[in-house]
């Protein structure tokens, strides 16, 4: 949110202060009575005469939180070792819990037991709730192991934890603020790391668990005057409920004296509750006669300004509502792009679609557009427009690798259509993404799992033979064979699972490492098996196959995305049309989610080869 006023030299805010923004003037209002020596504030154009030029929005800071808990499933990668400051609390916590739990076969093993297990380590835990976030809000957290022992979280599952404010108080990790949050899941860990150089092992004692945050209770929301008014306080409280308050529905505004408003969302807005507190802010208080009128000729005027935030006043538009498409439709046509696209943007957000969506689909589908990114995101903000996914889709054969991506990621916003495939694959999701261009493997590590295959057609190159993540996956088939066989360790003990085969295809390949091993039908096959317990063999001496009783081998997520990677880094995954190599792409990490590092081949997209 851009809420706080800025600041300037006494000699600017004079320059200004006897500039208003009426028919004649744009510039931003200098507010204030200012003395020789002192600074005043200064009102930008697009907060002039709206809720952010008299109040702030208090819970819109990122909230650190912080707690401990406990990994399980890392075989003998983990500690036996309790830190005394921690074990009564992860006790008592562990027995309310009822872990282990019955899921994991643990109901009957006391959890001291549990703690003092290499199966298990114990975790610092840290995340940053969302702006404004509701309940049941979800976020990525970060977990650091603690004590020495530990060598690895790879392969693990976080128990659900507490999540406090984060404060200077480590000793006693129950007390200070109320729980804000829990935290659990599959550990992702940096699936770039070189485990045969020891001094990388050392990152694998840090991981991820994506989407694993999540919110107990939502984050009041206020809008703070910046002077105490009770009348000014009155007219935000009527311009909001005016403005996105139901016939029938409660207020989503209620003045709180004269010091603040509280702000609920309304039902309605709660998948985009971000985009909603943005337009409370960018809300024209003018509104009695033809004031809001005059104030939309204003933004307008405003527009052309060499200077002008055209986002932040095309918000001011869209927040008057739908009466002011008059007005903004009359700019569509600008000479301009940029006057243009956002006077478009506005007047499609408020339900012009006739005449804004041509704009925005010509942003979309022109190569020399500055706002092309912007436009097909936006795209995908409207699930009713079903031209959007025609263009969307041609989108994905661009030669630009990063306009894909982002189309791709409008195309599963809007649903519903064939160019994306959509799978549950154990923990994660697997995305199928119709394309002509080379073939992209893209992974996210943000909010929710995924892998997404660009290009249906991906396969695994023949002879093949891999061996990685410590031996933990084996992938092999000669030249001429009709399928890949692969097996994994199991276990503490190094045993070996049943071999699989599979079509030698990608996709089959990753349904096949992420399914867990469980009863089901599937595309996998294993051998078939005499009296004896041995394989079959034919005529020729070739080992029978029969199909599985047992889905996949449960590789997690964060293993399944280093595999991947491995084999595309080796040229062992390649379009099915021109045998050319496929490239592997990581989700660029947001916020503190900057814990991989080095040969990473990251980016957002940025395309190179890792």
């Amino acid at each position: 949110m851009r809420t706080i006023p800025q600041k300037c030299s006494l000699v600017t805010a004079l320059a200004v202060a006897v500039c208003l923004l009426t028919a004649g003037c744009h510039k931003p209002i200098a507010t204030g009575d200012p003395k020789v020596g002192e600074s005043t504030i200064i009102i930008p154009t697009h907060q002039v005469g709206t809720v952010a030029q008299y109040a702030r929005l208090v819970g819109s800071r990122l909230m650190p939180v912080r707690g401990y808990g406990v990994v399980g499933g890392l075989g003998k990668d983990g500690s036996s070792q309790i830190p005394s400051h921690l074990r009564n609390y992860l006790i008592q916590y562990l027995r309310r819990r009822d872990i282990g739990s019955r899921k994991a076969g643990l109901e009957d093993i006391p959890p001291e037991r549990i703690l003092q297990d290499m199966d298990t380590a114990i975790v610092e835990i840290s995340g940053l709730i969302p702006s404004c976030a509701p309940k049941g809000k979800v976020f990525d957290v970060q977990i650091r192991a603690i004590g020495s022992q530990v060598r690895s979280l790879e392969g693990g599952v976080l128990y659900e934890a507490e999540l406090r404010l984060a404060t200077g108080n480590v000793t006693a990790p129950d007390r200070g603020s109320k729980i804000l949050a829990t935290a659990a899941g599959a550990v992702f860990v940096n699936p770039f790391i070189d485990e045969t150089k020891v001094a990388e092992l050392v990152k694998l004692r840090d991981g991820r668990v994506i989407g694993g945050g999540k919110v107990v209770k939502s984050r009041p929301i206020r809008l703070q005057l910046l002077s105490s008014d009770f009348s000014r306080a009155a007219v935000i409280q009527r311009g909001v409920n005016e403005r996105f308050q139901r016939p029938g529905e409660p207020r989503v505004a209620n003045a709180k004296g004269s010091d603040a408003v509280s702000i609920t969302i309304p039902p309605e807005w709660r998948s985009d509750y971000l985009h909603f507190l943005d337009l409370v802010m960018h809300l024209s208080l003018q509104t009695a006669g033809g004031q809001w009128e005059e104030r939309a000729r204003q933004v307008a005027r405003a527009m052309v300004l060499p200077q002008a935030n055209h986002d932040e006043l095309s918000l001011v538009w869209e927040a008057m509502g739908r009466r002011a498409i008059p007005i903004i439709s009359a700019h569509y046509t600008d000479a301009d792009p940029f006057i243009s696209y956002y006077s478009a943007r506005a007047g499609m957000r408020l339900g012009d679609m006739v005449a804004a969506p041509e704009v925005i689909l010509r942003a979309a589908g022109s190569s020399g557009s500055p706002l092309r990114n912007e436009a097909i995101k936006e795209l995908g903000r409207h699930p009713r427009y079903i031209r959007a996914l025609s263009v969307l889709s041609k989108i994905l054969d661009d030669p630009d690798d990063m306009l894909r991506i982002i189309a791709y990621e409008s195309l599963r916003k809007l649903g519903r259509n064939t160019a994306v495939m959509t799978m549950p694959v154990g923990e994660f999701y697997l995305d199928v993404v119709k394309s002509k261009r080379q073939d992209v493997i893209y992974a996210t590590q943000s909010e929710s799992s995924r892998i997404v295959l660009f290009g249906g057609d991906m396969a695994v190159m023949r002879p093949v033979y891999f061996s990685g993540l410590q031996e933990l996956l084996t992938v092999n088939a000669a030249a001429e064979d009709e399928y890949i066989t692969m097996f994994r360790k199991v276990g503490t003990g190094g045993r070996i699972s049943p071999a699989f085969r599979i079509t030698p295809v990608v996709k089959s390949l990753v349904r096949a490492m992420g399914y867990q091993a469980k009863s089901g039908q599937g595309v996998l096959m294993i051998p078939d098996l005499d009296l004896q317990g041995k394989p079959k063999r034919d005529n020729e001496g070739k080992i029978v196959y029969k199909k599985a009783n047992v889905k996949g081998l449960g590789l997690s997520y964060g293993q399944v995305v280093a595999i991947l990677h491995r084999l595309c880094k080796q040229g062992l995954l390649v379009s099915g049309e021109t045998s050319r190599s496929a490239k592997f792409v990581l989700q660029k990490p947001t916020g503190l989610q900057t814990f991989l590092r080095g040969d990473t081949g990251t980016g957002r997209p940025n395309i190179t080869e890792p």
